[in-house]
């Protein structure tokens, strides 16, 4: 068992490694991608993204294999402006052995 995710584990570092190349090779070539970027305005404090959607109320469970440390995410109805841009929070509440170890809101 841990010979097979051994192998996995070096097949998914290998994998990153190959793709990183070319990107940054293409983001070194091309500085003009910077100029790219939406403006501020068009920031949003709710959105659907498929890993993490901003919706207040959302939540995911996070748990390492043997189950000794968990992390619960929880999109809040709260914003904060940084930069001048209105930002959702989002806070993190970490277990450690059934127990609260740290919270933190982001």
């Amino acid at each position: 068992m841990k010979r097979c995710n051994l192998y996995t584990q070096a097949a998914i570092w290998l994998g990153a490694l190959l793709l990183q190349s070319p990107i940054s090779g293409a983001a070194l070539a091309d500085k003009a991608y910077t100029s790219q970027f939406l403006g501020e305005d068009s920031f949003t404090t709710v959105g659907d993204n498929y890993f993490l959607p901003l919706l207040p109320g959302y939540f995911q469970v996070l748990e390492t294999p043997n189950g000794k440390v968990k992390v619960t995410v929880t999109v809040t109805n709260r914003t904060k402006k940084v930069a001048g841009v209105e930002t959702r929070i989002v806070t993190e509440n970490e277990e450690k052995n059934g127990v609260l170890f740290e919270t933190t809101d982001n």
